[in-house]
Parts: C-alpha cells; structure tokens; sequence
C-alpha cells in the first residue's frame, strides 16, 4: 500500500469519525433541549405545589378558626344550660 493510498485511507477514516461525531453532537444538542424543557416543567410545577401548600395552610387556619369559634358557642351554650337549670353540671 502507497503512502498516498494510507492517507486517502486515512481522510476517509476521518471524515467517517467527522460524520459520527456530528451525529453525536446533533444527539446530545436535542438532549440538552429536553433536559432544559424537564427542567422548566419541573420548576412550574414546584412552583404549583408551593401554591396548593400555601393555600391548603391558609384553609388549615380558617377551619381551626372556625373550630374555635363553634367551641367558644358550644361553651357559652353549655353555660347557659346549666345556669337556667336545664343541663346539668358537665364537669
């Protein structure tokens, strides 16, 4: 084998690397692309979870709130019974 027939051999071997590196390279471009896109959606979502959490607080309150509320009523109510004579003593 000539040394010219090596080194067409060689470009050709070269050229065919060239071509699977840039396949490669086109893979992992679009990889890149849905690893940011996983990404954004992770973030939108995290973002919607601290939502509902805020809001499922929020709600937590108000019903503790209103537990309250309706405890201080019945209390009051039971005060009042038992004052009138009509209920017994509770405690």
């Amino acid at each position: 084998m000539t040394t010219e027939e090596m080194l067409l051999k060689l470009l050709e071997e070269q050229q065919k690397t060239n071509e699977r590196v840039e396949k490669i390279g086109e893979h992992l471009e679009k990889l890149e692309n849905k690893v940011e896109y996983m990404d954004q959606k992770i973030n939108l979502t995290n973002s919607k979870l601290d939502d509902v959490r805020i809001d499922v607080k929020y709600s937590q309150k108000l019903v503790q709130k209103d537990i309250n509320k309706l405890k201080d009523a019945q209390d009051t109510v039971i005060a009042v019974l038992e004052h009138r004579g009509i209920l017994k003593s509770v405690n």
